[in-house]
């Protein structure tokens, strides 16, 4: 059908819905991909409010066999980061770890003191993406990082300050589990863990996905005994919204403390 448009005179640039470039909506279909590029395409088209181009979109997705077949046809590994405010190893960690593997060789190698990747690790800690977080601390990025340097990103939480805090979401718990996992063996200090898991402080997820964030994090060594800061916001926090299966929780990980009933009374 295609190859009929363009023989019949139909602009190769025109052919997406609506705004979006023949070049991506094509993406699904390597061998139509090929056919517009050979027939002059062009592969520096950007769309929408982000100035997205082809090979961006194509990065952004995780599809590393459609970058390799755009950079065989010579479409440049390039984002016009003055535009965009955007950098490559930025958008390739929005594709993942297999992404950001494919492009290493080509240079594109998110580093510690880039400040865009320093946005970039939390939203892969936040999506339970375990293996995007080990290739960004095997970059040398610091698992206990103050992060409150990134809250005025609105897809961070305000009173979110360590990846252990944004890991406990508990969308997937298999997910977070392994996340928090990758974290805690490259030397996340749980003991530092002073703050709500993300799910608790927004007060807007499902009792279940809030329980299985704290559970997880329980399991994995955070204190609940109310002299530490921790234990402390969680059992007021659970106690002030009556959170009953949640007080029970933290009692369970408590007793192997030696914690008491009578030891609550100081909240």
């Amino acid at each position: 059908m295609v190859a009929l448009l363009l023989k019949h005179g139909v602009n190769e640039n025109k052919i997406g819905w609506k705004d979006t470039p023949a070049l991506v909506a094509a993406m699904p279909f390597p061998s139509i991909v090929d056919m517009l590029l050979e027939r002059g395409a062009d592969c520096q088209v950007t769309f929408g409010s982000d100035k997205f181009t082809p090979i961006e979109c194509a990065i952004r997705s995780g599809n590393v066999a459609m970058v390799q077949r755009l950079l065989d046809h010579g479409v440049p590994l390039e984002i016009c980061e003055a535009v965009t405010g955007r950098t490559m190893p930025t958008s390739a960690a929005v594709g993942g770890a297999p992404m950001l593997q494919f492009l290493h060789p080509y240079g594109v190698i998110p580093v510690p003191s880039d400040r865009d990747a320093q946005y970039a690790m939390p939203a892969a800690v936040r999506r339970g993406d375990s293996l995007t977080t080990e290739y960004f601390l095997n970059q040398g990025f610091d698992p206990n990082s103050d992060l409150g340097k990134v809250r005025e990103y609105s897809f961070y939480d305000l009173n979110i300050i360590s990846y252990l805090g944004s890991a406990a979401e508990a969308r997937d718990p298999v997910a977070t589990g392994a996340t928090l996992d990758v974290l805690l063996h490259y030397g996340a200090d749980i003991d530092k863990l002073e703050e709500l898991p993300c799910c608790w402080s927004r007060h807007l997820s499902h009792k279940k996905t809030r329980l299985v964030s704290l559970r997880l994090l329980l399991e994995r060594g955070a204190n609940p005994l109310p002299e530490h800061k921790f234990g402390l916001s969680m059992l007021t926090e659970a106690a002030e919204r009556n959170r009953k299966e949640a007080i029970q929780l933290l009692l369970t990980h408590a007793e192997k403390r030696a914690l008491t009933l009578d030891d609550l009374q100081v909240i």
